[in-house]
């Protein structure tokens, strides 16, 4: 018998299951026996023989159907309530770039070439926002990312904030984008004290 076998077996007839220790005592990785356990590789094994016997290809429809089932019963199982489902999304911006505008001129203006250049000022800079909702209808506050190489953040960025109006947090990055660095700071000081209460 495999060792991952041996500690499935192990798991199975315990009173109090722990996966830590009895994937050290068998030497198998933690992981791999926590979703062997769990039955996961099982359940998408299950689910690609169904659809290969039906002689099927698995759509993309067919993949979120089957992964919608699965997500709601477990939230049926370990009874999650609405309350600790969150959304978390980004938005970049490329500052001076405007997705649609609407300029009026002459037929003859733009085939001279001289209103060509205004189109676009030159600017590249990035921003992006981060926003999170939770499915109880509250949000977290709002975080703003700059481009900055220097990692610093500028004076003039927040000429128009009102601190005791707007709750939002500050960040910055070499290209203006999330980084894993801000995320783990993003976690661990607003995501974390925000929904500490509710957990």
């Amino acid at each position: 018998m495999a060792p991952i076998d041996e500690a499935l077996a192990a798991l199975r007839i315990s009173d109090d299951p722990n996966i830590t220790r009895i994937a050290k005592e068998y030497g198998v990785n933690r992981t791999t026996l926590s979703r062997r356990y769990r039955n996961k590789t099982q359940l998408l094994v299950n689910y690609i023989n169904n659809v290969s016997i039906r002689g099927l290809a698995p759509t993309p429809a067919m993949h979120w159907n089957a992964f919608y089932n699965i997500l709601s019963a477990m939230i049926k199982q370990y009874s999650i309530q609405k309350h600790n489902f969150y959304n978390m999304d980004e938005k970049g911006f490329m500052i001076g770039v405007l997705g649609k505008q609407w300029r009026y001129f002459s037929k003859a203006s733009w085939e001279s070439g001289r209103l060509k250049h205004v189109i676009q000022d030159g600017s590249r800079e990035w921003i992006t926002l981060v926003a999170t909702i939770c499915a109880d209808g509250t949000a977290l506050p709002l975080a703003l990312i700059y481009e900055a190489v220097s990692g610093d953040l500028q004076d003039t960025w927040f000429q128009d904030y009102k601190p005791l109006v707007d709750e939002c947090s500050f960040a910055s990055s070499p290209t203006g984008w999330t980084n894993n660095q801000l995320g783990i700071e993003w976690l661990t000081n607003v995501f974390e004290p925000q929904t500490k209460a509710k957990s």
